[in-house]
Formats: structure tokens, C-alpha cells, sequence
């Protein structure tokens, strides 16, 4: 059954972490500050004494450096965690909605911020309301988009303030197919549909 096709150092990476987070914790439950400086402290060490392999460089410096511009607020557990499951999950048991919901956690582990809009909302959206790199939806087709086994039954349209060419490549790992449907507002419009480009097109 086909996997996701994270690289396996990163794969180790996330594990180690993750399995040296839960060593430190088996005295006590830590708070988020003392988590985070238990991690920064970690991955400072595997950078400095070189345990990782070069393969996961990018990764532990983005890491680290996360952590310095975020403090406790970047959630490097989460990161790891996101990297764990998405390396070692099915994609081909998880729903539509599943998938989905990675591609966004993918988008906020690189920055990214995902706001949900009513209707009258979404129609008044312009560039010039955020400054960082966001992307919104609809609460209504968040809603419509899938039935109730979380298949999608309707593209779901999203808009983005800022190019991201890397977004078509996280949409390519969580198995959907996203679609540049035009701009509006100065605003990029896609389209994400449930399969990869070819099985599946978004309507004209």
C-alpha cells in the first residue's frame, strides 16, 4: 500500500525527537516553555555534535530557527509530530477531509496562516488584509465541500495573499490536486480537488 513520501532520515529525525520529548516527560508533565527549551536544547546538540545526517540539515536548522524567532509559540512538538504521522500514515486509508486537513498543518509548519471567513467576508477579502502569509476559506464550503464520510464532493476554493510555489508540491504529497482558477482582489483563487492532476479536474 503506497506510503507518503517523506524521506526516512526525516522520518528519524521527528522519531527521535519526539521518543527524547517523552524520556524527558516521564517525571512530570512540562509545561509548553519547559517543552520548548528541552527541544531547543536537543536540536542545538544534534546540530553542534553533527547526529543527524546531512539529509535532514534543512529540517533541524528550520527547526532551530523556529524556535528562536517563536519561542514556545512555534510548537515544535506539533512539527514533529506532523512529520511522524504524515511519514507513517496510509495515505490511501485517510478520507479526503484527512488529506486535506494535512495539506493546511503542512502550510502552518512553513509559516502560513488558514482563516476561516463567512460569505460576506470572503467577498470583501483584499491583499492589504494581512501582512503574513495567509490563506482563507469558507466556513459554508468547508461544510459543503465533503460528505459525511469526509469524501469531497465539491472543490474546495481557497485564496491566498502571497505566491507559494512550494504549495503545489505540499498539495502533490497529501494526494490532492490544486488547480490556479484566476485572482480576485489581488488575491490568488485555487482550487483543491481530492486526487492528483489528471484523475481529477476542477470544473471550468
Amino acid at each position: 500500500m503506497k506510503r507518503n513520501r517523506i524521506n526516512p532520515d526525516i522520518l528519524n529525525f521527528s522519531w527521535a525527537l519526539l521518543v527524547a520529548l517523552s524520556l524527558y516527560e516521564q517525571n512530570g508533565k512540562k509545561s509548553p516553555l519547559q517543552q520548548h527549551m528541552f527541544i531547543m536544547r536537543w536540536l542545538e546538540t544534534a546540530l553542534k555534535k553533527k547526529l543527524l545526517p546531512k539529509a535532514v540539515a534543512g529540517e533541524l536548522n528550520w527547526f532551530i530557527n523556529e524556535g528562536r524567532r517563536l519561542g514556545f509559540r512555534a510548537g515544535l512538538r506539533a512539527k514533529a509530530e506532523y512529520l511522524w504521522h504524515t511519514g507513517t500514515e496510509d495515505q490511501d486509508t485517510l478520507s479526503d477531509r484527512s488529506r486535506v486537513t494535512h495539506f493546511f498543518k503542512a502550510m502552518k509548519m512553513l509559516g502560513w496562516r488558514d482563516v476561516l471567513v463567512t460569505e460576506q467576508e470572503w467577498a470583501l477579502l483584499t491583499a492589504t488584509n494581512a501582512s503574513i502569509p495567509t490563506v482563507w476559506l469558507r466556513n459554508t464550503a468547508l461544510r459543503t465541500s465533503f460528505d459525511p464520510d469526509g469524501n469531497m464532493s465539491l472543490p474546495l476554493e481557497i485564496k491566498l495573499n502571497k505566491g507559494f510555489e512550494g504549495i503545489f508540491l505540499l498539495a502533490d504529497d497529501a494526494d490532492l490536486n490544486l488547480v490556479m482558477s484566476g485572482v480576485e482582489n489581488n488575491l490568488m483563487v485555487m482550487l483543491i480537488n481530492a486526487g492528483r492532476p489528471g484523475e481529477q479536474r476542477a470544473p471550468d
